[in-house]
């Protein structure tokens, strides 16, 4: 196991196998508040995600638009070698691969756009799919069918 001090809090040590010690040097027990990420409190940040730490300490500062992407879906392993940074759409196309859909992915995009065509609202389609609003914005945009809801 190698320990290396986290770029943005050197007071913080983090090791290739996901593992933080604290100000104290001992090993910082992470929760998950609400979501299966690690998370540990630091002074910069009470929630400060695991993965993150361990990709910045190792491989450098997270790339503009990216996100940590997990080799095996599963977003409690933040060993090294089950990290890498990549944009969303890497993100959603691995999960897609590896058998665990992305919740977007639920969401038959063409139906979507259909109803929007037919000249449903947003809420309307919302209510009749079940998808949230950010997901009938991006079935909409992915398409450039953005115009105001008929009136």
């Amino acid at each position: 196991m190698t320990w290396k001090p986290w770029p943005k809090d050197e007071r913080y040590l983090v090791s290739d196998q996901g593992q933080v010690r604290g100000l104290k040097g001992h090993v910082l027990k992470p929760g998950r508040a609400g979501t299966n990420y690690r998370k540990v409190s630091t002074k910069p940040n009470p929630n400060q995600r695991v993965d993150y730490m361990v990709l910045e300490t190792f491989v450098g500062p997270r790339p503009e638009g990216h996100e940590v992407l997990h080799a095996n879906d599963d977003q409690s392993d933040n060993r090294l070698e089950n990290l890498r940074w990549g944009t969303h759409v890497e993100n959603c196309q691995d999960r897609t691969q590896n058998g665990k859909l992305h919740i977007e992915f639920k969401y038959d995009y063409e139906r979507i756009r259909q109803m929007r065509r037919d000249g449903m609202s947003y809420l309307a389609i919302q209510e009749a799919t079940g998808a949230s609003r950010v997901t009938v914005w991006r079935a909409l945009s992915s398409e450039n069918i953005m115009e105001d809801s008929p009136k």
